[in-house]
């Protein structure tokens, strides 16, 4: 930090003097809440509750999500589920001092060590850069700030402000204004890969067994056309989509050792860049096409 970015060693030995070890945040990140079964997790987000809010907020931002979908071609009620299920719409965006939870994982667990300690350098240099002290970002457990939930390497690479909004100089875009964390997210799936008017995911029916090496995984997504999917017994429950498409089958874990199976296309994938959960990702699109139906009539 002193050679490569010039932090004194006097300011970073004062400022992490004030860190907390935080123990209560090592059983969240070994124990997520995505590890749950999808019939137990769906439940927590997609919701009536969280679809009226959700109905409320996208009239009360409509001019920004607008905008949003103008500039980067992401339609609003995928942006407004997202910000749905991170932090219901920004009503949870986290409680831990986020030097401490970064610092605290960053030494304190080795499995993501090295992750943690690059996401611990881009806090400090994105406080530095936008000219906010580090003891007053608070956070989730993983270092997550906002309402987008950003990790800083997010927020220093796509973090993005409404363009009418007054700036003062050096200032940088706020995750805590809903205008600017609309604009963040949309750049965030525009630079992933979105692409606009295509779809996310459709139920899968399955002629025959499927081996497992069928199955894509959120760190690995095999898409081939949906004609060659038929060739291997699988189908997606609508006719409407043309053949040429690209998709790939996943599953998702129920009780009982069940699954239900599922046909996610790329813009699925770039769902997955936000959280490698499977189940957030779908929590995600069934929450924005409940959104997009209720807003249409």
């Amino acid at each position: 930090m002193h050679h490569q970015y010039g932090f004194s060693v006097s300011e970073l030995t004062t400022l992490f003097s004030k860190a907390t070890v935080q123990d209560r945040v090592l059983p969240h990140i070994t124990h997520p809440f995505e590890t749950q079964t999808w019939d137990i997790y769906r439940p927590h987000f997609v919701t009536p509750q969280r679809l009226d809010q959700g109905l409320t907020f996208w009239q009360t931002y409509a001019p920004v999500l607008q905008s949003a979908a103008k500039q980067y071609g992401v339609p609003p009620e995928v942006i407004v589920a997202l910000l749905g299920v991170e932090t219901n719409y920004g009503s949870n965006t986290g409680g831990f001092r986020t030097l401490d939870t970064l610092a605290t994982l960053a030494f304190y667990y080795p499995p993501r060590a090295t992750f943690f300690r690059q996401e611990l350098t881009a806090f400090l240099l994105m406080a530095r850069e936008t000219h906010h002290d580090p003891l007053s970002f608070n956070g989730s457990y993983a270092g997550a700030i906002g309402i987008p939930q950003f990790m800083p390497s997010s927020y220093r690479r796509f973090a993005a402000t409404y363009p009418p909004r007054h700036m003062h100089a050096n200032e940088g875009p706020n995750l805590m204004m809903v205008e600017d964390t609309i604009m963040s997210v949309a750049n965030y799936l525009h630079q992933c890969g979105w692409q606009t008017e295509e779809p996310i995911a459709h139920p899968a029916w399955i002629a025959k067994a499927i081996p497992v090496t069928e199955l894509s995984t959120a760190r690995h997504m095999q898409y081939t056309a949906l004609s060659t999917l038929r060739t291997r017994g699988i189908y997606p429950y609508s006719r409407k989509h043309n053949a040429n498409l690209r998709g790939t089958l996943i599953r998702l874990p129920l009780s009982a050792a069940k699954y239900e199976y599922w046909i996610a296309f790329p813009n699925f994938g770039v769902l997955l860049s936000y959280n490698t959960s499977p189940l957030y990702a779908m929590a995600v699109y069934q929450l924005s096409a409940a959104l997009r139906y209720a807003h249409n009539g």
